[in-house]
């Protein structure tokens, strides 16, 4: 971290691997003179970067600036750099720091955290180490000292600073001064950001697409909720459809029973009419072999009689003509019962059959609703005999009645 403000530019960096455990080790050494470079405090403490001159108490007083316009490496644009790479490299003075080509091979996490260290990872043989900065100053805890502090950067990234051993016999500051004065480390480290400039782009053409797919995949979950809500709708629309034709196809089928059932009730009453009139029937046969029997002891017994007979014969012929063609009617009738109950049990056979076709093609309303109406009309043509077959029963009823009637005179014209 930097600031840079006033017309001097003046630059203040933190290591990125300071705590603030650093700046109390610094407040417990404050005073102390040592030829290393000092850890820079925390920012809680950055009243005390300043000289009570106003100056940078990190610069010696022939390193600071002359002009508002110059620092570090003389122009503005210098000033720039040196806050840079102060940041990145974690130095403590601003003063340009050029790093080696030889070193530009370490890896990226090791990077310049070898800063913290008293010897430089830069450094080669062929490098001539800095004179140290002046020690008439306070100067807070050394920065190699700082790493063996609990707490401290030795935490940040334990296993590069305990491979790198500080030896306080050599400044901190070898690696800062000499990296920005080497113009080859400068220039790869130029390239070095151009390079992260690039992954970054990458990156964040990266992201781009990606935003784009998952709008893309938005989009699309919106558009299959869409559907999937208006098939959900159709398919409860289809649901209720299906509810109604059900209830209005039960309500069918309990008018059905109900009609089954009152033709069921005619039909036990029409077999009780005729077991009734059978046994009229049976009580006219033995009457009419009584009325024979005394005719034949009244022929004996005078001829008027006989001739009474004779009449009593012509009309008992004539009741019996009449009586064969009731006999004739009612086979009739009986014939006409068989067939309709030869009818109703084909009618309820289809009725059965129609239940059957109900449960399979519950689904297929239309063909229901045409059966339906084929049965109601068989229904209503079987509802049409029965009333002609109540009508011709009250006609064999009204022609019995007449034949009894007759027989109730002919029986007092006897007696």
């Amino acid at each position: 971290m930097s600031y840079s403000y006033g017309r001097g530019r003046r630059t203040y960096s933190r290591s990125p691997f300071a705590t603030d455990d650093d700046s109390q080790d610094q407040a417990s050494q404050r005073g102390r003179s040592s030829t290393r470079i000092p850890a820079p405090p925390s920012p809680a403490s950055s009243s005390s970067h300043t000289s009570p001159t106003g100056g940078n108490r990190y610069l010696a007083p022939t390193d600071r600036p002359t002009s508002p316009l110059t620092y570090g490496s003389r122009t503005r644009a210098g000033a720039y750099q040196s806050s840079a790479m102060s940041s990145i490299l974690g130095g403590s003075a601003p003063t340009p720091v050029v790093a080696p080509a030889a070193e530009r091979s370490r890896s990226r996490s090791r990077g310049f955290a070898a800063a913290e260290s008293s010897e430089s990872p830069f450094a080669t043989s062929t490098t001539e180490p800095v004179p140290p900065i002046r020690t008439d100053m306070r100067s807070p805890v050394p920065r190699s000292e700082n790493l063996r502090s609990p707490g401290g950067a030795r935490s940040a990234v334990p296993g590069y600073m305990r491979s790198v051993s500080p030896a306080p016999s050599v400044a901190a500051s070898d690696m800062t001064v000499s990296a920005f004065r080497d113009p080859e480390a400068f220039r790869k480290f130029k390239t070095k950001l151009a390079d992260l400039k690039e992954d970054l782009g990458n990156a964040k053409s990266e992201l781009d697409k990606r935003t784009r797919e998952r709008d893309e995949l938005q989009n699309k979950v919106a558009s299959l909720e869409q559907e999937s809500t208006a098939a959900h709708r159709d398919l409860s629309q289809a649901h209720a459809q299906i509810r109604d034709l059900d209830e209005e196809l039960a309500t069918q089928k309990a008018e059905m029973q109900a009609e089954i059932s009152a033709l069921r009730n005619e039909l036990g009453q029409t077999q009780n009419d005729l077991a009734a009139k059978t046994a009229a029937h049976d009580d006219l046969a033995y009457e009419l072999r009584t009325l024979r029997v005394d005719h034949a002891n009244l022929a004996k017994a005078s001829d008027e009689d006989r001739e009474e007979l004779r009449v009593l014969q012509e009309q008992l012929e004539i009741a019996q003509r009449a009586l064969q063609e009731k006999t004739q009617e009612f086979d009739s009738l009986r014939k006409e019962k068989d067939r309709r109950s030869l009818e109703f049990q084909q009618a309820d056979k289809k009725r059965i059959d129609l239940e059957e076709s109900f449960k399979e093609l519950s689904g297929h309303s239309k063909a229901i609703e045409s059966s339906h109406e084929q049965a109601q009309d068989e229904l209503t043509y079987l509802a049409s005999q029965l009333q002609e077959e109540r009508e011709a029963r009250l006609a064999a009823e009204a022609a019995a009645q007449d034949a009894l009637q007759r027989l109730a005179e002919l029986e007092e014209m006897m007696s």
